[in-house]
């Protein structure tokens, strides 16, 4: 998870962009080091971080601490039917 929200705040850090945004899903099962740390540094740098928990076995207090940090929202979704939903409200 770290590489992957590293590598969207990287892309967006020099984007000029009116509102920027990175919407994380996954299961949540992965090493925490370091994540809601990033989370926090790309919020301070204008970027928001929403987690979409999918599946069963979802981290969600690792997945929620992260939106916390990052300033977004946290979704749980055991349904992809209801993905489409959640991404248009977080674009």
């Amino acid at each position: 998870i770290f590489s992957a929200l590293d590598a969207a705040y990287q892309d967006l850090v020099p984007a000029e962009a009116r509102r920027k945004h990175i919407v994380l899903l996954t299961d949540g099962n992965s090493g925490a080091d370091g994540l809601t740390d990033l989370a926090a540094t790309a919020f301070s740098a204008g970027i928001s971080v929403t987690t979409v928990g999918f599946g069963t076995g979802v981290n969600e207090e690792l997945l929620a601490s992260l939106a916390a940090a990052g300033g977004g929202r946290f979704h749980r979704v055991d349904d992809a039917l209801h993905l489409p939903r959640i991404f248009t409200r977080e674009t």
